[in-house]
Protein backbone atom coordinates (compact mmCIF):
# COMPACT_ATOMS: atom_id res chain seq x y z
CA UNK A 1 0.00 0.00 0.00
CA UNK A 2 1.43 3.36 -0.97
CA UNK A 3 0.69 6.44 1.09
CA UNK A 4 -0.96 9.20 -0.92
CA UNK A 5 -3.41 10.92 1.43
CA UNK A 6 -2.40 12.01 4.93
CA UNK A 7 -4.69 13.50 7.58
CA UNK A 8 -3.21 15.60 10.38
CA UNK A 9 -5.48 15.94 13.41
CA UNK A 10 -4.26 19.18 14.94
CA UNK A 11 -2.66 21.37 12.24
CA UNK A 12 -1.27 23.94 14.65
CA UNK A 13 2.30 24.93 15.54
CA UNK A 14 3.62 21.44 14.72
CA UNK A 15 1.02 19.98 12.37
CA UNK A 16 0.80 22.94 9.97
CA UNK A 17 4.51 23.10 9.03
CA UNK A 18 4.59 19.30 8.82
CA UNK A 19 1.56 19.34 6.53
CA UNK A 20 3.04 22.06 4.32
CA UNK A 21 6.27 20.05 3.97
CA UNK A 22 4.29 16.94 3.02
CA UNK A 23 2.34 18.93 0.41
CA UNK A 24 5.65 20.09 -1.10
CA UNK A 25 6.68 16.42 -1.31
CA UNK A 26 3.56 15.68 -3.36
CA UNK A 27 1.17 14.22 -0.79
CA UNK A 28 -2.49 15.14 -0.46
CA UNK A 29 -2.81 16.46 3.08
CA UNK A 30 -5.95 17.09 5.12
CA UNK A 31 -5.51 19.25 8.21
CA UNK A 32 -7.87 19.91 11.08
CA UNK A 33 -8.19 23.01 13.20
CA UNK A 34 -10.61 23.96 15.94
CA UNK A 35 -10.49 27.59 14.85
CA UNK A 36 -12.62 28.61 11.86
CA UNK A 37 -10.28 31.60 11.42
CA UNK A 38 -7.37 29.26 10.58
CA UNK A 39 -9.13 27.38 7.77
CA UNK A 40 -7.90 29.87 5.16
CA UNK A 41 -4.31 29.59 6.47
CA UNK A 42 -4.37 25.82 6.03
CA UNK A 43 -5.72 26.29 2.52
CA UNK A 44 -2.94 28.82 1.73
CA UNK A 45 -0.33 26.23 2.75
CA UNK A 46 -1.87 23.63 0.42
CA UNK A 47 -3.74 21.55 2.99
CA UNK A 48 -7.40 20.59 2.68
CA UNK A 49 -8.86 22.24 5.82
CA UNK A 50 -11.39 20.60 8.15
CA UNK A 51 -13.02 22.27 11.18
CA UNK A 52 -12.88 19.60 13.89
CA UNK A 53 -13.28 19.97 17.65
CA UNK A 54 -11.68 17.46 20.01
CA UNK A 55 -13.69 17.32 23.25
CA UNK A 56 -13.98 15.02 26.24
CA UNK A 57 -17.10 13.61 24.61
CA UNK A 58 -15.36 12.87 21.30
CA UNK A 59 -14.83 14.54 17.95
CA UNK A 60 -17.20 17.08 16.40
CA UNK A 61 -17.10 18.42 12.87
CA UNK A 62 -16.50 17.12 9.37
CA UNK A 63 -14.89 13.85 10.44
CA UNK A 64 -16.17 11.27 7.93
CA UNK A 65 -14.16 12.50 4.94
CA UNK A 66 -11.24 13.59 7.13
CA UNK A 67 -10.55 10.03 8.26
CA UNK A 68 -10.57 8.66 4.71
CA UNK A 69 -6.78 8.61 4.45
CA UNK A 70 -3.79 6.30 4.14
CA UNK A 71 -2.03 7.73 7.20
CA UNK A 72 -3.32 9.61 10.26
CA UNK A 73 -0.97 11.86 12.23
CA UNK A 74 -2.18 13.21 15.59
CA UNK A 75 -0.49 16.38 16.85
CA UNK A 76 -2.57 17.57 19.79
CA UNK A 77 -1.09 19.54 22.69
CA UNK A 78 -0.61 17.46 25.86
CA UNK A 79 -2.68 19.89 27.91
CA UNK A 80 -5.60 19.74 25.50
CA UNK A 81 -5.66 23.52 24.99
Amino acid sequence: MSIQTISILGAGWLGLPLGAALVREGYTVKGSTKSPDKLSLLREKGLHPYPIQVTAEGLRGEIADFFECDLLIITLPPGGR
